[in-house]
């Protein structure tokens, strides 16, 4: 626990000697560190829309997170501090907290490459909300687990959790939760080889975001129908969706967004057999990942970059990246990290 962290636990819980005091110091605790994460999560514009929080107690500090890299210091400094307030949260009958500080963290682990730490807290996340009846927060909990072990490539997993999080959805009339979901169950779809399957869900979710009007979902949504036409082999569909969505998420202001955008538009230049385009798109996506603190996301750009420098017969720069993204991503702990040192030997 940093030391911020430390000092707030122990003026806001420990100090208090009466069982409804401590219950209230918890409770202004828990606050603090949801209320804080939610707020990095705005900063950050993480691809997981935060939740609708109620207000916080009287006597709440909320860190006042103004830009992107208050945002992203405080995620690196304090996550395992959160991630220890969603076990002790769901352990003190605080149900709603848990998961929605699961939630929170869901962009942030997910950037990062730590589906491991992913698991374990939306398990507890999800069974504090089977145990309060909280659909809602069964449904996301769910989520985060599809793409946990999407990130571990354990796919017909990743399905399951991702269709328990869709019915649920659907059962409260959550549009947005779906049209979340349907995104997460394209990519996968595609990943098993239902190409088809995968368009149509990305076409389910870019409707659903078409109807709430939200800009940023909307721009969003057109670079994930995009890399799901990539992947179906409509490389000049894809290229015109994602030109789309680019456009908007510039104008948002949305690195995170970008970075995902150029990565699609990368993949789908390298289909055509343009490799200087496809590096130049995938430089982008480094870069704003970097910029970003998209760990996992860095090393992938610098992968598919070291492809193409050896598709064009260039081995020193294709080795050159390939060792970036190879350290990148044995300092996380990787699953991917034995695919670059495959290509290096």
């Amino acid at each position: 626990m940093g030391a911020p962290g430390r000092a707030y636990a122990a003026e806001r819980v420990w100090a208090p000697d009466a069982a409804g005091e401590r219950e209230a110091a918890l409770l202004r605790m828990f606050d603090h560190y949801l209320h804080t994460a939610h707020a990095a999560c705005h900063v950050i514009r993480t691809p997981y829309e935060p939740v609708s929080l109620g207000p916080a107690q009287n006597g709440v500090t909320v860190g006042k997170l103004t830009s992107l890299g208050e945002a992203l210091d405080w995620l690196a400094a304090e996550y395992l501090v959160v991630l220890g307030m969603v076990e002790q949260a769901a352990r003190t009958g605080f149900p709603a907290h848990a998961w929605q500080l699961a939630w929170s963290l869901t962009g942030f682990l997910d950037r990062q490459g730590r589906p491991l730490d992913m698991i374990a807290v939306q398990r507890t996340a999800l069974g504090a909300a089977q145990r309060a009846g909280d659909r809602a927060g069964q449904s996301r909990a769910y989520h985060g687990l599809g793409l946990a072990y999407l990130e571990m490539g354990s796919l017909d997993e990743s399905i399951r959790q991702l269709w328990s999080a869709l019915d649920l959805g659907a059962g409260i009339g959550d549009m947005a939760a779906q049209a979340r979901v349907h995104t997460s169950i394209a990519f996968v779809r595609s990943k098993q080889g239902h190409l088809a399957d995968g368009v149509v869900h990305a076409e389910r979710a870019l409707a659903l975001h078409r109807e709430g009007g939200n800009a940023k979902w909307l721009a969003r949504g057109l670079n994930n129908a995009g890399f799901a036409y990539a992947l179906a082999g409509d490389y000049h569909r894809a290229v015109e969706y994602c030109q789309e969505g680019l456009g908007l998420l510039t104008g948002l202001g949305d690195l995170p967004g970008q970075a995902l955008t150029w990565d699609s538009l990368g993949y789908a230049h390298e289909k055509l057999g343009d490799h200087r385009r496809a590096i130049e798109c995938y430089r982008f996506a480094r870069e704003l990942n970097r910029e970003t603190r998209g760990h996992a996301l860095e090393a992938q750009a610098l992968l598919h970059i070291g492809d193409n420098h050896r598709a064009l017969g260039e081995l020193d720069a294709a080795r050159t990246a390939w060792r970036e993204a190879q350290a990148i991503l044995d300092d996380l702990g990787h699953p991917d990290a034995h695919q670059v040192r495959a290509r290096l030997s």
